[in-house]
């Protein structure tokens, strides 16, 4: 039981009151700390958002390299190696030399 005084006990409003207003500063304690949580949290997602816009803009860009790529393939598959080309070349001097 809490004592206001050594001659005289604390009534059953006194411990309410004293109960009460613990419980409300704890509560208020609780919600400081949440509303801190919250803060850091929203900034992470600002992080998170930002991020996520700089990632799909890499995604684009490597979609358009990886194109390009694609098509140097092809153009460089029409393109003859030089043994194919010494070949041809070989083949073309025997039937219509130019000496």
């Amino acid at each position: 039981m809490v004592v206001k005084s050594a001659d005289k006990p604390a009534t059953r409003r006194d411990v309410v009151e004293i109960v009460g207003d613990a419980i409300d500063k704890v509560l208020k304690g609780v919600d400081k700390m949440f509303k801190a949580q919250n803060k850091k949290i929203d900034g992470m997602d600002n992080k998170i958002d930002g991020m996520d816009n700089r990632l799909e803009k890499v995604e684009a860009d490597v979609n358009f390299i990886k194109r390009d790529v694609q098509d140097i393939k092809a153009d460089i598959s029409n393109t003859p190696t030089k043994k194919e080309h010494e070949e041809l070349k070989t083949k073309v001097e025997k039937y219509h030399s130019l000496s």
